[in-house]
């Protein structure tokens, strides 16, 4: 099952980027969520894309 990313408002879904041929997860980088490789934020760091207006989360 592919990990997704939901929208807080719509619960519109999104698969998560994938980075090192896993998928990328959310860490603070400077004190802001951003999507991390899993290796780790000196591996690649993005922005966490938006859905209404609002950044998207993991599921619950």
């Amino acid at each position: 099952m592919a990990a997704k990313l939901e929208c807080s408002k719509c619960g519109a879904k999104l698969d998560l980027p994938i980075h090192c041929k896993r998928p990328m997860k959310i860490e603070k980088v400077g004190g802001t969520d951003k999507l991390v490789c899993w290796m780790g934020a000196d591996c690649a760091v993005a922005e966490i894309p938006t859905h209404c207006g609002h950044p998207m989360r993991m599921p619950a």
